[in-house]
């Protein structure tokens, strides 16, 4: 309302403009489309503001009244604007879970091998990072796991690569029904795999390694005579300060070499020891 007069006295007031102010006098005019009529800019005003001193109000009562009717179309702007702002900030932050989904994508796609479905070598060797460090910080025992698929290249050579891409699926899928939600799963390369058992001593990882071994042994790789050989290595505790990423990849890759030199389809465990110490487990004779 205008300062001390009441909200009647206001309305009649724009009552009365239509009838002074040129391009009012229409059917359908109202008290409140008067800011609207007066968008005109500062001229429409000053001849509104003479009809108000023309019928015998006070000029400053008049100002007043205009000074009403300006900020009801200023508030009504703002008003608009906040609205138009709002849909904006909608629209933005729909975008912006969008491009997060898509971020969050393009990093599973950059570490993930499109063949198999797990880890590619580069987000294994972050991972190993992570979880040495981890395995460091709180002194927990720590196992690698390293496989290759034994006979699969006389394999992919005689019968395709279709053939071939079908037996990698088929053991990534073994890798999967063997591991645990905590485990971290790769393919390292061609037909060499590996599985990062967080928490897991010796003892632990030979049981993982037995169960792919029989997994693999009850699997169709049919037309392929495909079996596997796996390398232990184990980070338990105390840990000594030259055992890091490297040493223990060094130690599970030599284990992997002794079973495969042993006859195949076989685990090798590395002890861990500065001689190299590594024992072989065929499983075959424990049945």
């Amino acid at each position: 309302t205008i300062q001390g007069v009441g909200k009647k006295t206001a309305e009649r007031i724009c009552v009365e403009l239509k009838d002074k102010v040129g391009g009012l006098q229409d059917t359908g005019f109202t008290p409140a489309a008067v800011p609207e009529r007066l968008a005109g800019g500062a001229g429409a005003v000053a001849d509104a503001l003479s009809a108000l001193v023309n019928l015998g109000y006070p000029e400053a009562l008049a100002r007043q009244a205009m000074r009403l009717i300006e900020l009801a179309r200023s508030e009504r702007q703002l008003r608009q604007e906040h609205e138009e702002r709002e849909v904006l900030l909608v629209h933005l932050e729909h975008r912006n879970r969008e491009l997060a989904a898509l971020a969050g994508d393009l990093r599973v796609r950059a570490d993930t091998d499109k063949l198999s479905r797990l880890g590619n070598r580069s987000a294994f060797d972050a991972r190993l990072d992570e979880d040495l460090a981890l395995t460091r910080d709180h002194q927990s025992p720590l196992s690698l796991l390293l496989m290759d698929l034994d006979r699969f290249k006389p394999c992919n050579d005689q019968f395709g690569h279709q053939v071939g891409d079908r037996v990698i699926r088929t053991f990534a899928d073994i890798l999967r029904s063997v591991s645990r939600p905590t485990d971290f799963i790769a393919r390292y390369g061609g037909d060499e795999f590996a599985i990062i058992l967080p928490l897991a001593d010796s003892r632990a990882a030979i049981d993982v390694a037995r169960r792919v071994l029989t997994a693999v042994k009850r699997a169709d790789f049919a037309p392929c005579d495909t079996c596997t050989s796996v390398g232990v290595a184990s980070l338990e505790t105390p840990r000594r300060e030259d055992e890091d990423a490297e040493a223990l990849l060094r130690q599970a890759d030599e284990a992997l070499y002794a079973a495969k030199a042993a006859g195949r389809g076989r685990i090798g465990v590395s002890t861990g020891g500065a001689a190299g110490e590594i024992s072989v487990i065929d499983p075959a004779s424990d049945d």
